[in-house]
Formats: C-alpha cells, structure tokens, sequence
C-alpha cells in the first residue's frame, strides 16, 4: 500500500520515471498498484506501454482486473486511437460485468466516439441508467461529430431541463461541444444564447469555451465578437491563435491575419504554430498573390517539420497555383507521401488556370 500510494504521488507530479522504479521493484503488486501504474502511463501520454502493462497485469497470478484498471486500460485505447484493442476491453469488461460501471461506461464511449465509432458510443450511452456530465458531454460531442445537430442541441436543452434532479450540470467541455453544433450564420443567435448561458456560469473564458465561440463567430462574419472573446482570454493556446488567424483570413483580410501571425510568434507562451494556422496564410497569400510572404512561410512550415501535412501540403500547391508559380507547385507536389484529392486538385486547377491544358488532362 505504501509503495503504491508513493508511486502515485511521484507520477501525479510528473516524476513518472520515479513512479514506475518504485512499482517495478514491489515484488507483489495488486490490483491497485497495476492499476496505478497502466493509469500513470496512459496519463502520461505513454499509451502503448499502459497498454503492454495491463496485458501483464491479466497475465499475473492473483490479480483480477477491476473497473479502474479497465476504465484506466480503455482510457489509453483512445488516446493511441486503438479501438480494436478497446473491443478487447470491452469484451473483458463485459465478462467481469464490469460495462456498466458508470465511468466504465464513459470510457468505453469516449473511446468509440474518438474512434469514430459513433454509433457504438451512442448505443453505451443510452444503455446508461443514469447519466452523468461525462456521458451527457459524450452524447452530444457524438451528435455533433455525425452531423446530427438538432439531436445535438436537444439533448443539451433536455440536459439542463433534468439539471435540478441530478448531478448532471453542463461543464465547460459540455458547451464547448454543443456551441459546435451551432450552424453558420443561422447559429449566431443560438450561439449568442449559449455564450450567455456559459458567462453565468463563469464558462465564457475557459479555454474550450472561448476557442469554440472564437470558431462560431469567425464562421458567421462577427470578426468583432470573435476578436474580443479571443483578446478576454485568459489563456490562448495554439488552436485559439489559429482560429482567429483563419477567422481574418477567410474574410480576405490578409494584413490583419499576419499582423496576428507576428503576434503569436512573439508572444512568450504561445506554442509553435500548427498545420492549421500555416495553411490559413498560405490561403491569404494565394488570394493576394504574395509569393514573398508564402516562400518566406514555406521556409518555416520546412523547419517546422509540416510541410508534408497534407492540408499545409495542399494549401501550398494551391497557393503557388494561384500565383503562377507551377514549377514550385509541381515540386511541391511531387514530394507527396501519399495522393490526396486536395492536392491533385489544386494541381489541375492551378494548370487550366494558366492555360496549361495539356497539363491538366495529364
């Protein structure tokens, strides 16, 4: 107990290499101590070795998986993006009874939904008798992610209309996943309402929240309201700064969108720029015909190590289309990976754009 009770407090202070020494010379470990071990490991990022360990774990003599170890295993399942080794979770849990544990359940639906597996994370939601503010938020990020809005926004209202008989209260992931489902331009006044609802809650600044109401006004033309939310933030990370960056960009309003981009790569906390942020420019840069500024962000995507995302890879093919340089379009898509439809298509559009027919049909 001691040992075990140590190794967590090493790992929850971010001394995991301390952590799994102490677990790894405990000669007879329990439940709890494979538990918090595969738990740090997955916590830590290091999802493949929390998934190695808890194959040890069911191979040991004595020791019965619990509904943390499963929870703990499933959880790491959706972090590496493994649902065939989740189902073999699920299956265990399902022998051990185990997956109908409330956070079980929970695990096992956001492994599906982050999987993809939609469907599946719907069906273990709703075989759920009692539903908790993980499996509500589940529930409509899982909506959302199929398209299925209106399911999306009735199933938060119905959340707050049972809010006074349970323990059910939207959290900020919560409104940041139904502020989503919000459509375009016709979802600016439910956003509005739903903005409003998170303020009084003291939500509006949490970083979720302000990101997902960044995104919905930049989408519907309010650069305005966008620009103030993204300014009252507290703490503005990498996608905070993209999305208002492609917010300007998508308005054409190239001079704003790298006067932000300087900004963020001087502002000290700021995290490098993504794929999303690099391929919002090099648009701005194709629409204004600015071959300097997009060689110059060519050069850093290089550096960066993202020049062969596809999106930045795309959006750079489209750019020097745009500007009439084929030779460094055709180079750059050249050096693909992988075919993608983005890339062969800004190729074809950027030869028939320049009269090379010949080109385009080849």
């Amino acid at each position: 107990f001691v040992s075990t009770a140590l190794a967590d407090a090493y790992a929850k202070t971010g001394r995991l290499e301390l952590a799994l020494q102490v677990l790894d010379e405990t000669p007879h470990k329990n439940v709890v101590s494979w538990t918090t071990l595969v738990a740090s490991l997955a916590r830590a990022g290091r999802r493949h070795d929390a998934l190695r360990r808890f194959a040890e774990m069911r191979r040991a003599s004595g020791v019965t998986c619990d509904s943390h170890a499963c929870a703990a295993a499933l959880t790491a399942c959706a972090g590496a993006g493994l649902p065939s080794r989740g189902r073999e979770v699920h299956a265990l849990c399902a022998k051990l009874g185990l997956d109908a544990v409330p956070f079980v359940a929970n695990a096992l639906a956001a492994l599906y939904a982050r999987c993809g597996d939609v469907d599946r994370a719907l069906a273990t939601v709703g075989r759920m008798g009692t539903r908790d503010v993980a499996a509500c938020t589940t529930l409509i990020a899982s909506y959302v992610q199929t398209g299925r809005a209106e399911e999306a926004i009735e199933a938060f209202v119905r959340m707050l209309r049972d809010e006074s008989s349970n323990s059910a209260s939207p959290n900020e992931y919560t409104f940041s996943a139904v502020i989503a489902a919000c459509p375009n331009i016709e979802g600016a006044y439910l956003g509005e309402q739903l903005h409003a609802q998170a303020a009084r809650r003291g939500l509006s600044h949490t970083r979720s929240v302000a990101n997902s109401l960044i995104k919905l006004y930049a989408r519907c033309g309010r650069l305005s309201a966008a620009d103030a939310i993204f300014r009252e933030s507290d703490v503005k990370d990498v996608v905070s700064w993209s999305t208002i960056i492609s917010g300007y960009a998508q308005e054409g309003l190239g001079e704003e969108s790298f006067a932000l981009f300087s900004e963020m790569r001087h502002h000290s906390s700021c995290p490098r720029p993504n794929e999303f942020t690099l391929a919002s420019l090099f648009s701005v840069c194709a629409s204004a015909a600015s071959l300097d500024a997009g060689r110059q962000l060519h050069a850093l995507a290089v550096a960066a190590g993202l020049e062969h995302h596809v999106m930045v890879r795309s959006a750079l093919v489209n750019m020097y289309g745009k500007s009439g340089s084929m030779s460094d379009a055709n180079v750059v898509f050249s050096n693909r990976a992988k075919d993608d439809v983005i890339s062969w298509t800004a190729m074809i559009v950027g030869h028939a754009e320049h009269g090379h027919s010949k080109e385009a049909f080849e």
